[in-house]
């Protein structure tokens, strides 16, 4: 499954992180969207056989930070039976969500 957020927060320190990497360092890698400059976040994760992987696109406008992100999860596959279950194109659904993410736009 898979599961696409829009969130914005006022909040000082979330503001002041914004665009920190989760051990504290800023990301170099940016895109552009609606005009606006993001800072591209990746990372994952990992739990009882199962994986995350998140992209999450991060902006201070207006003394909001704003993030447009999603998540990809999925088990991993050398749980189940051999040939019970076959992999997805995740590279696919990564790049169907990140068209959604790449369509975003503030109205003023």
């Amino acid at each position: 499954d898979a599961w696409f957020t829009v969130g914005t927060s006022a909040d000082p320190q979330s503001v002041a992180d914004c665009v920190k990497t989760l051990d504290g360092k800023t990301s170099t890698s940016t895109a552009t969207i609606g005009g606006i400059t993001y800072t591209k976040l990746e990372f994952g994760g990992a739990g009882a056989g199962n994986r995350y992987d998140t992209t999450s696109y991060r902006a201070v406008k207006d003394n909001q930070c704003y993030a447009i992100a999603y998540t990809i999860h999925y088990g991993v596959l050398e749980n189940y039976p051999k040939g019970a279950v076959q992999a997805f194109d995740e590279d696919k659904v990564a790049n169907a969500l990140d068209g959604i993410a790449q369509s975003f736009s503030f109205l003023k």
